[in-house]
This record gives C-alpha cells, structure tokens and sequence, in this order.
C-alpha cells in the first residue's frame, strides 16, 4: 500500500477543521514518498474523481505544511522533516506555549469521553 498506516491498519489521514465552527476543510492522507503522492495526484487530476458532488482536488502537500495546518497555535515553531524546532521568540513576538491550548485539550478530552455527544466532525 502507498499509504502510511495507523496501529489499526488503516491510512493516516488528517483532516483541516476551524476550531470555531467546526467546518471541514481539506483532508491530509499520509503516503511512504513524494513520488506516490505526485503519481496519486495525477491520477486523481485526469479522473476528476467526485465524492459527494463535490469535486476531489487532490495536490502534492508536505509533512511541515500538514504541521503547521494540525497546529496553528504553535507559536515560534518552525517545522522542519526532523520535527519541530522550537526558537526564541523576536521582540513583541508571542513565545511557545505549547501545541494545543488549554480549551483545545479540553474539547479532546471530552472528545474521547463521550464521541457521540460532541459534534459529529469531531
């Protein structure tokens, strides 16, 4: 398989969500190489392949985009291929505090507490 898989054998995949409403953005799956993720998006760009009635736009993205998406809180972070690299925030600049917020950590939380409670993109 071209994909990268999870503990349960299934493909990472990592979906874009405003914190605030909720509202899906764009979907990240996790491939074993740029070169099948090139491959992958050509074919998907000659099918124009529709889930829903909505057109699939599938594009070559990289593990510090999908980072930077996964965690926009993260201040002074700058995310390289061997992970996270914390820096010294300039003047005026707001320091690392953490990945995820107190709140966001609340609301995963409660996630795993009771999924079927919390809204339904969770």
């Amino acid at each position: 398989m071209p994909w990268k898989l999870n503990r349960f054998g299934t493909p990472l995949v990592h979906f874009h969500i405003d914190r605030a409403s909720f509202k899906t953005y764009d979907a990240y799956v996790e491939l074993d190489d740029p070169e099948t993720g090139g491959s992958l998006a050509r074919d998907f760009a000659s099918t124009g392949k529709m889930v829903v009635a909505r057109v699939i736009t599938v594009t070559l993205s990289s593990q510090e985009k999908l980072l930077s998406i996964l965690f926009p809180k993260a201040k002074c972070v700058h995310w390289s291929p061997g992970g996270p690299e914390i820096r010294e925030p300039q003047p005026g600049e707001t320091p690392f505090h953490g990945f995820i917020s107190q709140e966001e950590l609340f609301q995963i939380h409660r996630a795993a507490e009771t999924p079927r409670k919390v809204r339904s993109v969770i």
